[in-house]
């Protein structure tokens, strides 16, 4: 993707959030069981869910955005 103009860059960065969070969904629970300390296993749960809540916001307001400018009338 060619980058030019700050809507681009904004764009880029929100499709690399995107991967990193749903990696890390992917990624934690796994990593979770390796572990051997309770209170790291504890940290990580407590991490998965909090990136699962973000995951979900932004999907949300991922689909309100996209419906709005689908809604939103043409300029002349």
């Amino acid at each position: 993707m060619s980058i030019e103009t700050v809507q681009d860059l904004f764009l880029d960065e929100l499709k690399d959030i995107y991967s990193a969070e749903k990696q890390a969904i992917r990624a934690y629970p796994r990593i979770a069981k390796a572990v051997q300390s309770d209170d790291l296993k504890k940290a990580l749960q407590t991490h998965l869910e909090q990136t699962k809540s973000r995951w979900s916001v932004w999907i949300e307001s991922s689909r309100s955005s996209r419906s709005a400018r689908e809604e939103r009338p043409a300029r002349p």
